[in-house]
């Protein structure tokens, strides 16, 4: 019976070797996906966030389309994380930052310029920095 087994053992050997390298392979995969999905929504609040301070500074010509535009680029890098693994806590920040970026007269004809000292910034900053670290709380916690 040994003998009649024995030709089978390399082959059979092979093949589960290859389907653990195989899984290893797939799961860094998702990990370099990950990865990139997270620093592409890190790039893309901080982005936002210096253009809602452009916006509301008055400085530049940064038109409402544009941060919203950016809004919506980042929502769409957010739900490419997968639903089981964060992906509502981050849409949560992503609201905060949303409602923080386009308060007060947001888009109204008489949008006024805001100092620096206005706590508009602060919040802004606050919601980035929360959502910031959210997606690095929800990529260690799903992907390391």
């Amino acid at each position: 019976m040994w003998k009649d087994l024995l030709p089978w053992l390399a082959p059979a050997f092979t093949l589960v070797g290859w389907f653990i390298v195989n899984g290893q392979n797939n799961e860094r995969e998702r990990r370099k996906e990950a990865r990139a999905a997270a620093d592409r929504c890190k790039t893309l609040a901080r982005e936002v966030t210096q253009l809602g301070y452009n916006y509301w500074l008055g400085q530049g010509s940064v038109a409402p389309w544009q941060i919203k535009a950016q809004l919506e680029e980042l929502e769409v890098e957010i739900t490419r994380f997968p639903a089981d693994k964060g992906r509502n806590k981050l849409i949560d920040r992503h609201i905060d930052l949303v409602e923080a970026v386009t308060g007060l007269d947001f888009e109204s004809a008489t949008m006024k310029p805001r100092p620096v000292g206005h706590a508009i910034y602060r919040e802004m900053a606050i919601a980035r920095q929360r959502l910031l670290s959210e997606i690095e709380q929800q990529f260690s916690a799903h992907f390391q």
